[in-house]
């Protein structure tokens, strides 16, 4: 027999909630949901916050959430009933219901249901000059890798300006098959991140990021680095 499970619906003035990201998000899709909790814990709407389903994220949504639990692909029973109150997002925001689909603001849709300003401080980017450049063109979702002819123009024009340029691919074979034959490939110096702990390593080093809509795009965004995306045919939202 095969039985449905049933999301109980959030119960507003609760003072310990369980935040549930939904099934499989991206390394990017659960930063922005990890800044909206970590509003959240900035404005003190709950005496505890925890979150589930996390993983592959569970390290970076440790680093900046604040959250006081945090549970990677199984949570127990037991800890469950900790909570009074179990919120997930794709159930609660009509917004994010189809965010696979229909691409959403995630950070602020959710801010925008808790009726919250955003608490989270940016400091200001000085003014300094950049003289490296790192390019980061492949998303999981290849309707949202950058062009080979893109990046090779890119690589071209920057290193004409006189920047050093960094390409940031994988050890995939996507990048094998794609970025290894660009004309320009020995105009940068290639890096290759073993694994996500790497590649956040490296961001936080960077001086300016050009970007696809990918997991690097919001890493950066936790470290408040300077940069740029250049949208496909995904919505930029």
């Amino acid at each position: 027999e095969i039985t449905i499970e049933k999301h109980n619906k959030y119960l507003p003035k609760s003072k310990k909630i369980l935040f549930c990201l939904p099934p499989n998000p991206g390394i990017g899709d659960s930063i922005e949901y990890g800044l909206a909790i970590k509003n959240i814990k900035l404005n003190k709407i709950f005496k505890e916050i925890g979150i589930a389903f996390c993983s592959p994220a569970h390290r970076l949504l440790s680093n900046f959430t604040e959250a006081d639990n945090i549970y990677s692909d199984f949570i127990r029973e037991s800890q469950i009933k900790k909570y009074d109150t179990i919120f997930h997002f794709t159930s609660e925001i009509n917004a994010l219901k189809l965010q696979k689909y229909e691409r959403e603001n995630i950070e602020e849709s959710i801010n925008n249901f808790f009726k919250i300003k955003n608490k989270i401080s940016k400091k200001n980017l000085v003014n300094k000059k950049i003289s490296r450049i790192s390019i980061f063109p492949i998303s999981k979702s290849p309707i949202r890798t950058l062009s080979t002819n893109l990046i090779d123009n890119i690589i071209s024009y920057l290193v004409n300006k006189r920047y050093v340029v960094d390409l940031i691919l994988g050890d995939d074979q996507i990048s094998n098959n794609l970025f290894y034959n660009l004309k320009n490939l020995n105009k940068c110096k290639v890096y290759n991140p073993k694994n996500l702990e790497e590649l956040e390593k490296y961001i936080k080093e960077i001086e300016y990021g050009i970007f696809c809509d990918s997991g690097p795009l919001h890493i950066s965004k936790i470290y408040n680095k300077k940069g740029i995306l250049i949208s496909t045919s995904v919505d930029s939202k």
